[in-house]
């Protein structure tokens, strides 16, 4: 069956992207956006990489900003796997489902609320956690078939993986933030020098000068989160 997910940022609001529902489990994402919980009880955040949902103004709007945005936290109350999403500094305004104009917006009138689902994190994850362990280290000075098997494991991944992947942060010693994308994109760069140079290595400085970078976001140490609305009958994960 399909359902509808919280998909993209489309100006003021969030566009809806199907998906495919199978015995009660996400089966197939596409491009759905995952979610990071964080924060606590009666003031949760929800995120994407570094862009936070909020909600600000008086207009339907559920809009993407910083983590220091105004009207970024949450109240979230689940009843019989339905989730009340409220926001915190505007609490008539719950974050609900457009079912007449598919989107998601924050509404004060009655729409369809959604329910979460929690991404299965208790199998483990053999791609995205060898890319994250080699990404996180001095790959600016690995060969060639190290570079060749990041390229296998990369497009090995799941939907999911790469997905969540792409938009994980990792900080330089340089101090400035990459995404998991944009480090795999570096050492593709490098592969393609190899390749290009008829040697198994060759000495390229990036991001850091041949500095380690520091992954400051993991898979083990986040509750990720896919927000759908409720045509069937959905179990909450947890």
């Amino acid at each position: 069956s399909t359902g509808h997910a919280l998909g993209a940022a489309n100006g003021t609001f969030r566009s809806s992207t199907s998906v495919t529902i199978s015995g009660n489990k996400i089966t197939s994402l596409g491009s759905a956006t995952l979610l990071t919980l964080g924060g606590s009880s009666g003031s949760w955040t929800l995120s994407s990489g570094t862009e936070y949902l909020y909600f600000t103004g008086s207009k339907n709007t559920l809009q993407t900003g910083t983590s220091t945005s105004s009207g970024n936290t949450w109240n979230i109350a689940i009843t019989s796997n339905i989730a009340t999403i409220t926001n915190v500094d505007s609490p008539t305004r719950v974050m609900q489902y457009n079912n007449s104009s598919p989107r998601y917006a924050c509404y004060t009138s009655s729409q369809v609320k959604p329910s979460i689902y929690k991404v299965d994190v208790s199998t483990p994850l053999y791609n995205y956690d060898y890319l994250i362990d080699v990404l996180d280290g001095d790959y600016c000075t690995m060969d060639l078939a190290g570079l060749n098997l990041i390229y296998t494991r990369y497009n090995a991944m799941t939907s999911t993986e790469i997905t969540h992947f792409n938009s994980t942060i990792i900080t330089g010693q340089d101090l400035n933030s990459y995404t998991g994308y944009q480090t795999y994109t570096e050492a593709m760069l490098r592969r393609t020098k190899l390749q290009g140079s008829g040697i198994s290595n060759l000495s390229m400085d990036l991001f850091t000068n041949n500095q380690f970078l520091y992954l400051t976001i993991g898979i083990s140490t986040l509750s990720i989160i896919a927000i759908f609305s409720y045509f069937l009958m959905r179990k909450k994960y947890s």
